[in-house]
């Protein structure tokens, strides 16, 4: 298991149990991203609304705390099949402000056509018992298909250059 200490920015809470996996597929899926050897390299998961056709709350966490071709490709999997496999319309999520992965997800969300709703002034109290900003984000179906081709274009090239 991982430190806790590591990825108190990305749990948005003081406290996490125990992880248990989720025994229906209908209101949340989840993911784990393995490298070529099988080992897990990091973790997706995000809630779904079936009525609305929205998912919600996507969870990003890549365990090798560097740059990865394989989960970057995976992620990129799994919200290609939220818009494109499930039909889904919207993708909500967001981020600690304070954690350094907040401008990947702007640069994320911009890439994808999506928008920065807005940020939450000292929201989420984390372990460290610091209240925390907290940016929403969004991306609707029909600007992800818009993104789409130059997205996965990007993914090509990426692929031969590291092969």
């Amino acid at each position: 298991m991982f430190s806790l200490s590591l990825y108190y920015l990305h749990n948005m809470d003081d406290y996490r149990d125990e992880y248990k996996p989720k025994d229906s597929t209908w209101n949340q899926n989840e993911f784990v991203s393995l490298d070529s050897e099988g080992n897990i390299i990091g973790f997706i998961s995000y809630g779904i609304h079936r009525v609305d056709r929205r998912a919600e709350g996507l969870h990003v966490v890549n365990f090798t705390l560097k740059s990865n071709p394989t989960f970057s490709k995976d992620l990129a999997q799994v919200i290609d099949d939220i818009f494109c496999k499930f039909n889904l319309r919207l993708l909500t999520y967001c981020a600690i402000v304070d954690n350094p992965a907040c401008k990947i997800w702007d640069k994320f969300t911009e890439h994808y056509g999506g928008r920065i709703v807005g940020d939450y002034k000292k929201v989420h109290r984390l372990i460290d018992n610091r209240f925390y900003d907290k940016r929403v984000y969004q991306l609707m179906r029909e600007d992800y298909i818009k993104h789409r081709p130059k997205i996965f274009e990007k993914q090509r090239k990426a692929v031969t250059i590291n092969e």
